[in-house]
């Protein structure tokens, strides 16, 4: 969490104060600009923006401004003084390292083979996919076959933070803590799981990483969809049950091999992962979903 605090919302700071300071000519300002912009359109795609989400576009036109107003500035600059190779070389590698990263995200926008088309699990909130997408670029889920498109979804409180701080130790500070989970398919229950005890705030169950879980063999389709880290004792189906869209399974929790409570949701079958189109969307990190 502290690296990923520093990645997201320091170091664009830090690139915005270099390209402010002093320039040795325009040509190292050109550099440490595109710098800044690689670096910020990168961060904007790939950081998971679950503590203040409306920042991640104020970064963006803070970026260029800065690159705006320091430009006007530095015009009078003659291209080529001084020393500067060196800080040409190293602001031009991380650009370039930068820009590809952003290209390689792209590929996780997509999806391949049959989709599944489900309804929202989740109502009357905003809630965000902190992990999505067709690849690790965007979701960690991507490298286990099984999971390749699966989500973690958090809710947001006013468009802003998921929590009631950073990392707060009571479960009951994050938004989505015992929010409801309905049926996002018609279907039949193949299995459940109501008994595991939620988790402390870094702790993990790894030998039961689904925790409290609902299975649903949905109609239309051979693929299993699994909601899971549900909170203990609120599973309201049983294995067996015959499932409308919106019926009410449960609350959300924190069992499970889980590092704080969101809803999991994936699809698979014959040990692949399927893609979900929620509301007939494809939704990726960052991703909003916004119900009423």
């Amino acid at each position: 969490m502290i690296l990923q605090m520093i990645i997201i919302y320091i170091m664009p700071i830090a690139f915005t104060i270099m390209i402010c300071v002093k320039q040795h000519n325009r040509l190292v300002w050109l550099f440490n600009s595109l710098l800044l912009l690689a670096f910020t359109i990168w961060i904007f795609q790939a950081g998971a923006w679950d503590l203040v989400y409306w920042y991640r576009y104020i970064m963006l036109l803070i970026a260029i401004f800065a690159v705006v107003m320091t430009g006007i500035k530095n015009q009078a600059l003659p291209w080529i003084q001084g020393r500067y190779k060196f800080d040409i070389f190293i602001s031009g590698a991380l650009a370039l390292f930068f820009i590809v990263n952003s290209f390689n995200i792209m590929d996780n926008y997509s999806y391949e083979g049959k989709v599944m088309h489900i309804a929202s699990p989740l109502q009357d909130g905003v809630f965000m996919v902190v992990q999505g997408g067709g690849g690790t670029g965007l979701n960690y889920h991507a490298a286990y076959p099984p999971q390749r498109y699966a989500m973690d979804i958090v809710e947001l409180a006013y468009y802003t933070s998921r929590a009631k701080g950073i990392m707060p130790k009571a479960l009951s500070d994050y938004v989505i803590y015992e929010t409801p989970i309905y049926s996002p398919c018609n279907g039949v229950v193949t299995s459940v799981e109501n008994n595991l005890p939620d988790m402390k705030i870094g702790a993990t169950d790894k030998d039961n990483a689904t925790g409290n879980h609902v299975a649903i063999q949905c109609e239309e389709t051979d693929a299993t969809l699994y909601l899971a880290h549900m909170k203990t004792g609120t599973v309201e189906v049983a294995e067996g049950d015959v499932l409308q869209v919106g019926e009410r399974l449960g609350q959300v929790g924190n069992s499970g091999n889980t590092s704080e409570p969101h809803l999991h949701i994936h699809a698979e079958l014959d040990g692949n992962g399927v893609p979900l189109l929620i509301n007939d969307r494809f939704l990726k990190r960052n991703s909003l979903l916004k119900m009423q």
